[in-house]
C-alpha cells in the first residue's frame, strides 16, 4: 500500500511539471504498469521487474529534484570555483568537485545497492574497493553521480550544511587562509588607512593572516535491516537512500553547531570567538525582548545580512508570548498580525529563525543562538563509501549497511572582534547565557 500511495502522489504532481511532463509521465506509467500487473496476478515481483521498477522510479526522482533545484542538471559541466555559501543558492556537490557522470556500469543507485546486497562478487564492485583486498574494511566507492545525489539532497534539507563556506577537499588535509581580525581600534586586518599628501611616502604594512587547517574526519551512518525487507519490499533501496541522506544532514548539522573538535569538526557553539550575552538583572527563566536586543547588538557588523537565528522547539512558546509595550498599547514580537490563524513570521529582526533539535533545551546555553554561517569553514571530501555486512546480524538474519562521509570544519574567527571604540566586542556567533 505504501508503494501504491507513492505512485499516486507522484502522478498527482505530474500536472505541475510543464517541461518534464511528457518524459516523467511515460516513466510513471511504465512503473505503474509493472506494479498493477504484479498486484493483479497476486504475486511478488521477479528480479527483472524489481530492477526495472526501481530504475524507473529513480529516474522520476531525478527529474523531480532537478526541477526543484535540489539536483544539478547532469549536462551542466561548467561547475567550478573555490567555495560556496548561502549567497550561492545552487550550491551542490558538482559545483565543488566538477561533473563526473561515470556510474561504474550501474544503471541507478538502487542497482548499486542491490548489487552490493545480492551479488558482492560482481566485477563492477571489485573495481570500486576502497581498501585493496579488504572490501569489508573499506567498503565500496559510491559512483560519483550517486554521491552527488546523496550529498545534494542532504544539503537541501539541512539547517546549516548548505549555508556555511564549503571548500572541496581533494586530499586528506586542506589549508584555508583566514584574516586574523581581532580589533578595529587601530587597524583592520592589520591594515591602517592614512590620507597621503602628494609625493608622501607610504608606510609598509603587514596583513594579519592565519591558516585554518582542515583534516578529514569520518562519519559513519549505520543501518540494520531484515533479510525479509530486502527480498520482499520492492523499492527498498529508494527508502534506504532517503533515510541515509536524512542521517547525513542530521549529523553534519549537529557537528557544525555542537562539534567538540579533535575527532569531529569544531562546532559554532565551541568556537573561541563565541560571545555569551548576559541575561537581564533579575531574570530567572525564559526569553525576554531585552535578550533579543542584547544578542542582536553583539553580532559582528556586516554579519546581519547573512545571520540566522537558531532555537530549540522548547523556546517557541517564549517567543510567541513576547511583546513590546508602546504607549498605552503594544505589539507582538513574533506572532503574526493575523494572530494564531496566520502563519508565524519565522523571522526576528528580519533574519530567519531556524527551529532544530540540535539547539539546547530552554534556559540552557545554546537554546537561542544568532550566527553568521558564512563565518564557518567546512571542507568536504569527494566520494562516499558504502559497505554491507551480514556478520553482525547473522543470528537474527539481518544485514548492516554503513555509509561513510568525510569532512571537517571550524569557525573562521578565533577571537571576538573589538570595534573601533576600543570597548565594544562583537562576534559572528552570539548566544544567550544560562538562566539559573
Amino acid at each position: 500500500m505504501e508503494i501504491e500511495t507513492y505512485l499516486e502522489q507522484k502522478s498527482a504532481r505530474d500536472s505541475e511539471r510543464k517541461n518534464d511532463r511528457s518524459e516523467r509521465g511515460v516513466l510513471l506509467a511504465q512503473a505503474k504498469e509493472i506494479y498493477n500487473r504484479v498486484k493483479g496476478e497476486k504475486r511478488d515481483m521477479t528480479k527483472a521487474e524489481i530492477n526495472k521498477f526501481d530504475e524507473l522510479l529513480d529516474h522520476v526522482e531525478f527529474i523531480d529534484q532537478r526541477k526543484t533545484g535540489t539536483r544539478p542538471d547532469p549536462s551542466d559541466t561548467t561547475y567550478g570555483g573555490s567555495y560556496y555559501t548561502t549567497s550561492d543558492k545552487s550550491v551542490s556537490y558538482r559545483k565543488l568537485f566538477g561533473s563526473n557522470n561515470d556510474t561504474g556500469g550501474f544503471t541507478s543507485f538502487a542497482d548499486f545497492v542491490r548489487t552490493l546486497t545480492m551479488n558482492p562478487a560482481d566485477q563492477r564492485l571489485s573495481n570500486r574497493i576502497q581498501v585493496v583486498g579488504v572490501p569489508a574494511d573499506g567498503g565500496f566507492a559510491v559512483p560519483e553521480p550517486y554521491s552527488a545525489f546523496l550529498v545534494d539532497t542532504a544539503l537541501q534539507g539541512s539547517i546549516l550544511f548548505d549555508k556555511v563556506q564549503t571548500y572541496p577537499m581533494t586530499s586528506q588535509t586542506l589549508k584555508v587562509p583566514a584574516w586574523s581580525d581581532t580589533t578595529h581600534a587601530s587597524s583592520v586586518n592589520g591594515f591602517t588607512g592614512r590620507w597621503l599628501s602628494e609625493a608622501t611616502a607610504q608606510t609598509a604594512q603587514t596583513a594579519h593572516i592565519r591558516m585554518l587547517e582542515l583534516s578529514t574526519k569520518k562519519i559513519g551512518i549505520y543501518c540494520i535491516v531484515s533479510s525479509e525487507l530486502l527480498t520482499d519490499s520492492p523499492g527498498f533501496e529508494m527508502q534506504l537512500t532517503q533515510k541515509m541522506t536524512e542521517a547525513v544532514q542530521f549529523y553534519v548539522d549537529q557537528a557544525i553547531l555542537n562539534g567538540l573538535g579533535g575527532g569531529t569538526p569544531l562546532g559554532i557553539m565551541n568556537s573561541p570567538s563565541l560571545i555569551t550575552q548576559p541575561i537581564v538583572a533579575g531574570q530567572t527563566s525564559g526569553v525576554l525582548f531585552e535578550n533579543l536586543v542584547g544578542i542582536w547588538s553583539r553580532l559582528m557588523p556586516g554579519s546581519q545580512k547573512n545571520a540566522v537565528w537558531i532555537c530549540s522547539p522548547s523556546v517557541l512558546p517564549e517567543l510567541f508570548g513576547l511583546g513590546i509595550v508602546i504607549g498605552m498599547g503594544g505589539a507582538s514580537v513574533y506572532m503574526p498580525v493575523g494572530g494564531l490563524s496566520a502563519t508565524p513570521n519565522g523571522t526576528l529582526f528580519g533574519r530567519p529563525l531556524l527551529v532544530t533539535e540540535h539547539a539546547a533545551a530552554l534556559n540552557s546555553v545554546g537554546d537561542l543562538i544568532l550566527t553568521d554561517p558564512t563565518k564557518y569553514v567546512l571542507g568536504l571530501r569527494s566520494g562516499l563509501q558504502l559497505a554491507k555486512s551480514g556478520d553482525i546480524g547473522f543470528a537474527a538474519d539481518t544485514i548492516a549497511y554503513r555509509l561513510i562521509l568525510r569532512c571537517d570544519g571550524m569557525p573562521a574567527f578565533a577571537t571576538p572582534l573589538t570595534l573601533r571604540d576600543g570597548v565594544t566586542t562583537t562576534a559572528p556567533t552570539v548566544c544567550l547565557a544560562v538562566r539559573p
